[in-house]
């Protein structure tokens, strides 16, 4: 009877983390480029190129392994063992992140050389990728059905569902390491990484630097075209393999869609105050929202509440506006987040 009391909270528990891992690395992937000076809004067109190009590698390479094309969906049934799937996840990964950085070049381009308004750049790259990605899936035939405009996902390909040990652990183990996904343990150290890159380290100093006052950092020696260039790109990386990570938690088929994670990594890379450890916070307080109103059925007595489902689905989406309404106007943006670098002008 207890463990029945109790199953759902593990279940929830969950839910969560795989909601929190994408949204903090999209969050994070922001905060990279708005702290060199890039005002990033092309962060859910990045996830969905990223996550285009990552399932296309996972199901090529499944097909590589003998599992037929139309049934790359249920690759988790032909492909056993630890590294057949080990591969096919990392190759995947870092095709969708050298896709995002690919992608995100268009946006370091136009800001830097080209001068032009951030905004619309990126509003622009948000227009552009899912048509591109439904484009090429239609043209190519990647879904393997005629007049589709899908890929197909495997979510049960890459979940581990119990890790040694640590699995065993009580309460904890059964919440955090088993039906748990390789994106958890690259999220936790993206933020650790993250926290660590920026705050301790001399390329952190300077990347903030070219975010706060560039002319005062290019009079220091500091390059900040370079130094742009590389934060957006690094978000890019980050943003690609973020789209990956939703696509292969949540996605049976891809159809150019990353559930607006990416404008919601936004929101939360403010309500995070441009910082990677309570953007994590801000993560787990997001995916906490967005998994009860996903999820609310697995609680106990959920189909006695009379409440109409509509409710839960806007809870997460009215808990973003009401955290940016509550927070937005105490955080500080970097001071030259969005404007344009004019090398003569120092």
């Amino acid at each position: 009877m207890y463990s029945q009391n109790t199953d759902w909270i593990y279940s929830f528990i969950q839910m969560m983390m795989a909601s929190m891992i994408p949204l903090l690395m999209v969050g994070l992937a922001g905060m990279f480029s708005e702290k060199g000076g890039i005002s990033n809004i092309a962060l859910d067109g990045t996830m969905i190129i990223g996550a285009f190009v990552g399932v296309f590698v996972a199901n090529r390479l499944c097909v590589a392994y003998g599992v037929p094309l139309l049934e790359v969906n249920k690759a988790s049934s032909y492909i056993t063992g630890f590294w057949p799937r080990a591969i096919i996840y990392l190759v995947s990964m870092l095709a969708a992140g050298l896709t995002g950085l690919l992608f995100s070049l268009l946006l370091s381009f136009a800001a830097n050389r080209l001068k032009s308004d951030q905004i619309i750049i990126g509003t622009a790259m948000n227009i552009f990728a899912p048509a591109l990605c439904l484009f090429l899936a239609f043209v190519l035939n990647l879904s393997g059905k005629q007049d589709v405009y899908k890929l197909n996902v495997d979510t049960m390909l890459f979940l581990i569902p119990n890790i040694p040990g640590l699995g065993d652990i009580p309460y904890v183990g059964r919440a955090l390491f088993q039906a748990v996904y390789p994106s958890f343990f690259i999220g936790i150290l993206l933020l650790i990484g993250s926290a660590v890159v920026l705050n301790k380290t001399r390329f952190g100093l300077r990347l903030r630097a070219c975010g706060e006052n560039p002319y005062s950092a290019a009079a220091a020696g500091i390059s900040v075209y370079r130094y742009r260039y590389i934060g957006t790109g690094i978000s890019g990386v980050i943003g690609g393999m973020a789209g990956l990570v939703y696509a292969t938690s949540f996605l049976t088929e891809f159809d150019g869609d990353v559930g607006g994670f990416g404008f919601l990594g936004l929101a939360l890379m403010i309500f995070g105050n441009w910082k990677p450890l309570t953007i994590g916070l801000a993560a787990l307080i997001f995916s906490f929202f967005r998994t009860l109103g996903s999820g609310y059925t697995l609680i106990p007595g959920s189909s006695e509440w009379n409440i109409n489902s509509n409710i839960f689905f806007l809870i997460p989406f009215l808990a973003t506006i009401l955290v940016l309404i509550l927070f937005s106007k105490r955080n500080r943006a970097p001071k030259y987040d969005g404007v344009p670098y004019f090398a003569e002008r120092r």
